[in-house]
């Protein structure tokens, strides 16, 4: 079973700049349709549907405007893979001021509310000695849980 993350972001840019954006910035194909790229996760840029907006809206209290798939394309990368995750999650927050959520199914990895973020402490799967390096702007970590469990 493929190892999915989505990114929920409330923000000014549009959706067909990403996957060049995290091109240029990561210095990896971000492209979905892209099987042989180098890179260790396969990137979908999609529209937010009305369905997805009221759901992330009554759950987090902010509207997405774009939503960012990010699918581990293997276990034999997958620490590669969430590190990547990490960063691109990370560069594409930069973009905007806007709140987010980045979810690993339905539990939250990370949390951006009103220009604070907050890592999920029972989110095992980064290594925590290289957070500092990989995210670059302050951050917390507790315990968050998801409400739509």
């Amino acid at each position: 079973m493929a190892s999915e993350f989505v990114l929920h972001i409330a923000g000014e840019k549009g959706t067909e700049a990403i996957p060049s954006f995290l091109a240029d910035k990561l210095g990896s194909h971000a492209n979905c349709e892209e099987e042989d790229a180098a890179s260790p996760v396969l990137v979908s840029v999609v529209g937010v549907s009305s369905r997805r907006r009221e759901l992330i809206s009554e759950a987090f209290g902010f509207v997405p405007t774009e939503s960012v798939w990010f699918r581990l394309r293997s276990k034999e990368r997958y620490s590669e893979g969430k590190t990547w995750v990490l960063r691109a999650t990370m560069a594409l927050l930069g973009l905007t001021n806007g709140d987010a959520v980045l979810l690993y199914g339905e539990d939250i990895v990370l949390l951006r509310k009103a220009g604070r973020l907050v890592l999920n402490e029972q989110f095992s799967a980064w290594d925590r000695s290289h957070l500092n390096q990989l995210i670059g702007e302050a951050y917390e970590i507790r315990p968050l849980p998801s409400p739509l469990l």
